[in-house]
């Protein structure tokens, strides 16, 4: 009888120690702000195609 109580009592910490380190899924929060987001500004983008190190990206 002991030995089925000390199993018992391993199983449920084990089972205890994996529900506690188990990744949750993340929770989706959505929120409907009518309008353009706020703070968005114009970009210009100059690509130069034969040199990448030479494109050039302007936030105003």
């Amino acid at each position: 009888m002991r030995r089925l109580a000390s199993a018992a009592l391993m199983g449920a910490v084990v089972l205890g120690v994996r529900e506690a380190f188990r990744p949750r899924d993340p929770v989706a929060i959505v929120v409907d702000d009518a309008g353009d987001p706020p703070g968005l500004e114009p970009v210009t983008l100059f690509f130069h195609p034969t040199v990448p190190e030479a494109t050039l990206v302007l936030v105003q």
